[in-house]
């Protein structure tokens, strides 16, 4: 809990580049922001990861 909200961002990466193995070609991801749904790419995590508004 926490890598993917921003909580504890130094596990974020290990915890994408696992997500993006383990999901199906052409699977999607979201992370819910608490009002909203964000939906990421985990393969291009470092264009992705944690940029707020």
């Amino acid at each position: 809990m926490g890598a993917l909200d921003g909580r504890h961002p130094e596990a974020a990466l290990p915890a994408l580049k696992n997500i993006a193995k383990a999901l199906y070609p052409g699977g999607k991801l979201f992370i819910d922001e608490g009002d909203q749904l964000k939906e990421i790419d985990p393969n291009e995590i470092a264009k992705t990861l944690f940029t707020k508004k």
